[in-house]
């Protein structure tokens, strides 16, 4: 990319609204087709970054967290009618990664800090939140590394790799859904140069300032009714 080229954070988002679209009709209208979830692996990470950075600029970190709740809460249903599984959306995983940096900035020792970020992880996993402990920890690293974005990638690419690597393994399934499930996750990473690019600005364009909360359940929404009722 030329050097002068650059993308506001509402340009990004849009990004990640066009992704999370394709993404969700691939899962549930074209579960076979691959190009659906590789376009999709370009939201999660774009998400978790924008809360990483709007921990750093909100002024009311409380009313931040029930924002996250209140949409997480509104889209439990559509979510678990639409993909028929869990009701804990992402938004619930952008919460306890929230959650995770607020507490580690607020620790006061290595334990606490560890406990902080652990303690949030576990939740995510064990409720099995959307993303559980990979959002977590990609929040913490983008918070963590937020002057230094090639120690964000890194942390990035580890998180992708080394975990992801992990779960397959454990799986013993090389061949199968989870091998197919890891290989389409690497595609996130196609997000880094996207957000290498990020010049600190929300606008242009000037959008709504709730459209990327509100749109989320009401996109899910609508591909529900679309998938139960007019096909």
């Amino acid at each position: 990319m030329p050097s002068s080229f650059s993308l506001s954070g509402n340009q990004l988002k849009l990004i990640a609204i066009f992704a999370m679209v394709i993404d969700h009709i691939g899962a549930v209208f074209f579960p076979s087709v691959a190009l659906y979830r590789i376009i999709g692996r370009l939201t999660m990470p774009i998400m978790a970054y924008f809360i990483a950075e709007g921990y750093h600029y909100t002024k009311d970190v409380k009313k931040y967290m029930l924002r996250l709740l209140f949409f997480g809460l509104l889209t439990m249903w559509p979510y678990n009618a639409y993909f028929g599984y869990g009701p804990f959306n992402i938004m619930f995983s952008l919460l306890a990664g929230l959650i995770a940096i607020v507490l580690t900035d607020r620790a006061t020792t290595s334990l606490t800090r560890i406990l902080a970020l652990l303690v949030p992880m576990l939740i995510a996993t064990y409720l099995q939140f959307d993303g559980q402990f990979i959002v977590v920890l990609l929040i913490f690293g983008f918070h963590k590394h937020r002057n230094h974005f090639r120690m964000a990638s890194l942390n990035m690419l580890l998180v992708y790799i080394v975990i992801e690597a992990m779960t397959l393994m454990a799986a013993g399934t090389p061949g199968g859904p989870q091998g197919f499930h890891l290989w389409v996750q690497l595609f996130a990473l196609l997000t880094l140069p996207l957000l290498s690019r990020y010049n600190g600005k929300q606008g242009p364009p000037a959008l709504p300032r709730y459209l990327f909360y509100a749109f989320y359940p009401v996109h899910i929404t609508i591909l529900f009714i679309i998938h139960q009722y007019l096909l």
